[in-house]
């Protein structure tokens, strides 16, 4: 017999793990129970069929596995018939135990575990070429993956976003001259990739900043600001001129 049972938190609070004969004896009955429907057992020349949660009982058999007295199997066995744990068919030959709820603690978990194990042989190497594939395709789309083409802004436009942040329009101008001369590619030779943050990290400086009397930044909305911060976060770079 392999596989698993849960036993519930709840055994603590009831006190039902104070009471260690009990307790030898409860989860002796959930390891002994059978977790596959209609389970065909032989006893004797009779072909029993068990269902989930139920198994064939002997207390001389029971005493022996699990150390206590027949005398003690049979108080604990009565002792968790009257607390609704189980109940036990008898007949002139043997008894079946049938755990009370066990579809509901139990039953479910096997069932995946079950299947888990069955097809854990046969399913590996599958699984792992699938994974392996996986990524494969995975590596393959990354490259394939369009990257955002790059926009070098107009003179203009430069100028008026020097401007708009305080900063005179030569200086926007001498900024745009610099990195339209080299095909927009900083001082390591790297592709600017946002022009925005470029301007932010290397040309916004004081001594570029417009004359406090000279200059009112016009008001932005919400939108162009949203924007703006879209486009400066969005290709986050170490700042190089």
């Amino acid at each position: 017999m392999d596989g698993w049972i849960k036993l519930w938190r709840k055994s603590i609070d009831s006190g039902l793990i104070k009471n260690h004969n009990v307790w030898i004896f409860w989860t002796y009955c959930l390891l002994k129970a059978n977790h596959e429907k209609d389970y065909k057992q032989v006893v004797g020349f009779q072909e029993i069929v068990l269902q989930p949660g139920q198994f064939i009982f002997g207390r001389k058999k029971a005493a022996g596995e699990t150390g206590l007295s027949e005398q003690q199997i049979r108080t604990c066995l009565t002792f968790l018939k009257k607390y609704e744990n189980l109940t036990i068919k008898t007949t002139n030959k043997f008894s079946i135990v049938s755990i009370i709820n066990w579809g509901r603690y139990q039953y479910k978990e096997n069932e995946i575990n079950q299947q888990s194990n069955q097809h854990v042989t046969s399913s590996q190497p599958a699984s792992n070429h699938k994974q392996e594939h996986k990524n494969i395709i995975t590596e393959e789309e990354k490259k394939k993956k369009p990257k955002k083409k790059f926009t070098p802004p107009t003179k203009e436009e430069t100028q008026q976003y020097f401007f708009n942040n305080g900063y005179t329009k030569k200086s926007g101008l001498k900024a745009w001259q610099y990195y339209d001369a080299g095909n927009w590619k900083d001082s390591t030779g790297k592709p600017v990739k946002s022009w925005k943050q470029k301007m932010r990290g290397v040309w916004f400086k004081d001594e570029n900043k417009i004359n406090n009397n000279e200059y009112q930044a016009p008001r932005k909305t919400i939108a162009e600001r949203k924007a703006e911060e879209n486009e400066l976060f969005a290709n986050t770079t170490p700042t190089t001129r």
